[in-house]
């Protein structure tokens, strides 16, 4: 399992590239702004699934539970209570 420390730390030689969040390992940043290697680690709040990234609008949403997680900014709200259920009982 990846620590979060792993993530952000820059790594020891390489360039750093800017990206929307400011400087990145390789300045991989998806197209929600979110950071590649932070969203290969987050999981869904609600029941611990993975996250697949949407982008109109920015968003992430569980494969397993079908939450929805808005995006703002590139900083991802990861609050139940915020989130849309998809599928055919949401939007």
């Amino acid at each position: 399992m990846k620590r979060l420390t792993d993530v952000l730390d820059p790594p020891p030689s390489g360039e750093m590239k800017a990206g929307r969040l400011g400087p990145q390992p390789g300045g991989i940043v998806t197209q929600s702004g979110v950071p590649r290697l932070l969203l290969d680690i987050m999981q869904c709040p609600a029941c611990g699934g993975s996250l697949v990234e949407g982008s109109q609008p920015p968003s992430l949403t569980c494969s397993a539970c079908g939450l929805r997680y808005p995006v703002n900014d590139g900083i991802p709200v990861m609050l139940v209570d915020e989130a849309e259920p998809t599928g055919p009982d949401g939007p």
